[in-house]
């Protein structure tokens, strides 16, 4: 996320980024004491906006703004919060505090660390940006383009279009740019020849063709590639061109789905880009209202035989663009379809057919939530009775509508066929508990935690229990089971390579943490043993008190992260040796500890990256 090339330092420095996992992007930025005279209105300069998101990303933020994108914007001298409404709305955030501003959006831009158009668009008008075409509007230029602009002015109108023309033959973005400005403005139909070629550019394998498939070290650069196009059709279909931005987000579905046989799609960038692609449809699809029949023929094609699945439900999605006449056209389609799918009795074998079977119902099920209600949804669901788990989903389809009496009927109906199944003995307990029947609800839970003992089962038996007064005559007797449980596995059970939960004491010793009752834990684990996440939690329980005990476990977790040469396991290091010091140093060994980190230090000097994150930590 990178400054304008050529531009110059302001007095804002880029501080720090949130990881990539999903959540809203969070950039914070370093201000120098006094900037803006602490008013959010004056900090946010074009200079600012336009260092942090790069040329490209600020024009569109100046679209967005120059479109009317920004919307409910509530803005004080110290905080701003807006929605812009691109393909979907996205929520954005900018704080000021005496020190720096912090910079928030929703969009999935957060995932890649990078400053938003969204953020932009917001920027620019909380500072009061109202004209985004204004020349005062653009953002401060690199070294060449301030003398470009000057020596433009003076250019004869004719030069300069000899000049933009050839620009667009050589540059297909400029084409793409200017195509769409002399149809939006000039009237006419768009040349979607640029885009097409785009399309096909960002799909073709290409430079990462060295394994015949976009390989898992490509597979961010090649996603870029298609994000880039993306971000154009959402341009495309802010300046009012809705039926061609449907036909191209069609083409792009169907790149992506023809992507799962050629792309590593380990992190998951397929199904990204192919929701993002799916909005802007269906955004373009609300703009454009295409032949109602026409769509539901197409959406039910891809949801019944494309790879990536998003079109199962997405009945539930186009239903206001498909309206009743598609609507219906989509119901022959699938119940047509439906009508080929046997039902299944209990026992029955489900597994012949499963993908088709599979699709099918879940086309059936949307359709019904959609258009039907929950009757017509649990004659679906009924068509299918071969497992404990199908009485399970209608059960709670029943309760997801509110009734709870039919809930309870369809769970006790599946238990009795399938008296295995403790999914529906725990929604029966909890139908039981939420209807005030606690004896029964108490005599299940009682039963289920005996079958198979969990915290989760233990909290609802405790709960069941204080509510009728009985707590203190259950607690005993319940951890008693769970020790005689796990003695009899020891005793009577084969060793396993793989321990199953029960083998060990993890359940009983997370039980007892839950109830912070660390000694008594640390003893379980000690007796029993436990897994590797309840032992670090029993360390840190257990430091204060007995850091003797926490140091050993500690230590044995630090011999196993420094056994891995990579850098995830170099941040574990440091963590366990930044929580250790302390504890040498309560039992009076704080040379130990330095004699420790000499060791690792001596032991590992090769690994470079972990000697760096010693250096930072000061260790």
């Amino acid at each position: 996320m990178g400054c304008l090339r050529g531009s110059r330092p302001g007095w804002w420095q880029l501080a720090a980024r949130r990881d990539r996992h999903g959540l809203p992007v969070t950039i914070r930025i370093r201000l120098q004491a006094g900037a803006g005279g602490g008013v959010l209105a004056d900090v946010l300069g074009r200079d600012l906006l336009a260092s942090q998101a790069g040329w490209r990303i600020f024009e569109r933020g100046l679209g967005y703004v120059a479109h009317g994108c920004v919307t409910g914007l509530e803005a004080t001298d110290a905080k701003a919060t807006a929605t812009v409404v691109g393909t979907r709305p996205y929520e954005v955030s900018i704080e000021l505090d005496a020190t720096a501003l912090t910079f928030d959006c929703t969009c999935p831009m957060g995932q890649d660390e990078e400053f938003c158009k969204h953020l932009v668009a917001v920027g620019l008008t909380v500072a009061g940006v109202d004209d985004a075409r204004d020349d005062d509007a653009v953002p401060a230029e690199s070294d060449g383009l301030g003398r470009v602009r000057e020596w433009l002015k003076d250019q004869p109108a004719e030069r300069l279009r000899d000049l933009l023309v050839d620009q667009a033959a050589r540059d297909p973005e400029a084409h793409r740019r200017l195509s769409v400005l002399a149809a939006a403005e000039g009237g006419g139909p768009i040349d979607l020849d640029p885009y097409r070629a785009a399309i096909a550019v960002a799909f073709s394998v290409g430079d990462f063709d060295r394994y015949g498939h976009v390989d898992y070290r490509d597979a961010w650069e090649w996603r870029k590639g298609v994000e880039a196009v993306i971000n154009d059709l959402e341009e495309l279909l802010a300046a009012g061109f809705g039926a061609e931005t449907v036909d191209l987000a069609e083409e792009v579905l169907r790149e992506l789905n023809d992507g799962v046989e050629y792309v590593d799609d380990s992190d998951g960038y397929l199904y990204e880009l192919f929701e993002q692609t799916m909005e802007l449809h269906l955004a373009a699809c609300h703009q454009a209202r295409p032949d109602p029949v026409a769509l539901a023929g197409r959406l039910f094609d891809w949801a019944s035989c494309w790879e990536l699945d998003r079109f199962l439900d997405a009945v539930a999605d186009y239903a206001q663009v498909l309206g009743e006449e598609g609507l219906a056209a989509y119901r022959r389609l699938a119940e047509q379809r439906w009508r080929t799918v046997p039902a299944l009795g209990p026992r029955d074998d489900s597994h012949a057919g499963f993908s088709e079977r599979y699709r099918i119902t879940r086309i059936m099920e949307s359709l019904a939530e959609t258009t039907g209600g929950l009757d017509e949804l649990l004659e679906v669901m009924q068509h299918d009775q071969a497992s404990g788990y199908a009485f399970v989903r209608m059960a709670e389809a029943c309760r997801r509508h509110r009734r709870d009496d039919l809930a309870l009927e369809w769970a006790q109906r599946g238990f009795e066929m399938f008296p295995g199944e403790w999914r529906l003995a725990e929604l029966i307990c909890d139908l039981h508990a939420d209807a005030g029947r606690n004896a029964e609800a108490l005599s299940i839970a009682r039963d289920l935690f005996a079958h198979g003992p969990s915290l989760a089962r233990y909290q609802r038996l405790q709960a069941l229990a204080e509510a009728a007064d009985e707590w203190p005559a259950e607690r005993e007797p319940a951890l008693a089971a769970v020790r005689g449980g796990i003695e009899a596995h020891r005793r009577d059970a084969a060793p396993r390579r793989f321990p199953r939960q029960g083998d060990d004491g993890s359940v009983l010793v997370e039980i007892l943490l839950w109830e912070n009752d660390a000694d008594v834990a640390w003893e379980a684990a000690q007796t029993y043993g436990c897994n590797e996440q309840f032992w670090l939690h029993l360390a840190a329980a257990r430091g204060e008190r007995h850091p003797a005990d926490a140091l050993e476990v500690y230590r044995r977790y630090l011999d196993v992260a420094l056994q891995t040469a990579k850098n995830r396991a170099y941040d574990e290091v440091v963590r366990l040796l930044e929580t250790m010091r302390p504890l040498y140093v309560a039992v009076g060994r704080d040379d130990k500890f330095d004699a420790l980190v000499v060791e690792i230090r001596r032991d590992y000097k090769r690994r470079r990256n972990l000697i760096e994150r010693l250096d930072r930590a000061r260790l």
